[in-house]
Parts: C-alpha cells; structure tokens; sequence
C-alpha cells in the first residue's frame, strides 16, 4: 500500500464529524478518563458511542451527562469501572 493513501487525522478533528464512535483503548495511565466531557461536547447529537475497551477510559459522570442532554445519542458497551 502506498503511504498517499495513508494521512494521520486528529481524534479531535475525526469526532465532530463520526456518526459512530467506537472506542476500544485498554486501562493505562495515559487513557484513564480519555473519553470526557470535552469529547462528548465535540460528538454529533446523533452520534452512536460505543466502547468495547476498558471502562476507567470512560469518564462515567461526563457519558450521563451527555446521555441526559443528548437525547439522540446512543450509547452501548461495558462503561462502567
């Protein structure tokens, strides 16, 4: 495969535009709570999330908060710690 067909984008610049968001990061120091208020504020209203991951990646009170306020948005996956 040829690297023109390769580019690197931003999870930052990817998320405002994902209709699904699929996270499957394992628990390390540097994930833990990676998926915060600010990622669920930059998701579309009707995004889908879905974490396959660990659970301590998921900052649990900003994922009720986005449910809560977003009503569209769905969400599945073992989130909890």
């Amino acid at each position: 495969m040829s690297a023109a067909f390769t580019q690197y984008i931003d999870v930052a610049q990817v998320v405002p535009q994902a209709d699904v968001v699929l996270s499957i990061l394992p628990a390390t120091a540097e994930t833990e709570k990676i998926v915060n208020q600010a990622f669920f504020t930059h998701m579309k209203k009707t995004a889908i999330f879905v974490n396959v991951g660990r659970g301590k990646t998921v900052d649990e009170i900003a994922l009720a908060a986005a449910s809560d306020s977003q009503n569209d948005r769905a969400v599945s996956g073992p989130l909890w710690s």
